[in-house]
């Protein structure tokens, strides 16, 4: 009887620890990078905006990821011609959809000029699962007091 039982447990111990060994501790979201910079390029035929950002992704679970940008975006007026620019503060939350480093950007948020203008896009991005280049391109919308601003927009970047 004694015996039964040694043999029962010995059997049960080498399962669990085969079962630890093929199935890791660390999760997807443990191994994935988290933050970016990027640079980016938005215009249209009467408006150019340069943006510095920093990008957060709060919760990755492999196919739909969510994440927070924010940063500075200069702005000139192509068609006036005049000289100077505006600093608009963009706040923006964002979905990644897709596995693997190409994903679908859907977003949406406000810029802060003043007054607070709605703000949404959808593109392309390229961000590898560990450190490494960034590449975003894409459609950009956004309202203004003279009406709604469309914009193709360009990110090159650094995720870590």
């Amino acid at each position: 009887m004694r015996r039964q039982n040694y043999s029962r447990h010995l059997t049960i111990i080498i399962f669990l620890m085969i079962s630890i060994r093929c199935f890791p501790q660390g999760s997807l979201e443990n191994k994935i990078s988290k933050n970016a910079f990027m640079l980016e390029l938005s215009i249209n035929n009467d408006l150019d905006l340069y943006s510095i950002l920093y990008d957060r992704l709060l919760k990755a679970n492999g196919i739909l990821n969510f994440g927070l940008q924010t940063g500075l975006t200069f702005s000139t007026a192509v068609e006036t011609g005049e000289k100077g620019y505006s600093v608009f503060y963009p706040i923006k939350g964002y979905f990644l959809v897709g596995r693997g480093n190409h994903k679908l950007e859907t977003g949406f948020g406000v810029r802060i000029l003043g007054f607070v203008f709605p703000d949404i896009n959808v593109g392309y991005r390229f961000k590898p699962v560990k450190n490494g280049f960034v590449f975003r391109a894409g459609y950009n919308g956004f309202v203004l007091p003279g009406g709604m601003n469309n914009l193709v927009y360009l990110s090159i970047g650094y995720t870590f």
